[in-house]
């Protein structure tokens, strides 16, 4: 069972009454919730967003003029679906001039520490395989500050 908001009380549902049925074992988490309900929100279908490693970074950021890069962990699963689904609307847009990638900190902490990540998410913005700046936060808006480091202006 889930929980709803339904004018302000809670009313619960079952998962099973959702469209497209949703099978569970064990307690349904918060994000399995969220992705039954709103799939397209980490629907990244006919990306080329990748998992980057210390190994190939250099290369990813030599191939196109810019590149997003998305830090983030494991645990942090709520603000993940949210910063993908930015990802992946400014890869719909600017996939000939950007490369978009992700790295995950504590698989590989080495790289995490290359930039200053202080906090995930966090994205990390590149001109001409140069860090640009990195933003804290889900609630970025990728495709714009990629647009302005795309023609050389500061993001905020």
């Amino acid at each position: 069972m889930a929980e709803k908001m339904n004018s302000g009380s809670r009313q619960a549902i079952s998962l099973k009454s959702l469209p497209g049925h949703f099978e569970c074992n064990g307690d349904v988490t918060p994000t399995d919730l969220l992705l039954k309900l709103y799939p397209c929100v980490i629907n990244t279908g006919g990306t080329s967003m990748r998992v980057l490693t210390q190994a190939d970074i250099g290369f990813f950021l030599e191939e196109k003029p810019a590149a997003a890069i998305h830090f983030d962990a494991k645990w942090d699963a709520t603000h993940r679906a949210v910063t993908r689904s930015a990802m992946a609307d400014a890869e719909q847009v600017l996939a000939e001039r950007a490369n978009f990638g992700e790295v995950d900190c504590d698989s590989d902490p080495e790289l995490a520490k290359s930039i200053p990540i202080i906090n995930v998410p966090s994205v990390a913005y590149y001109r001409d395989g140069k860090l640009v700046g990195a933003l804290i936060g889900a609630n970025q808006d990728v495709r714009l500050h990629l647009e302005r480091v795309l023609r050389g202006d500061p993001i905020r």
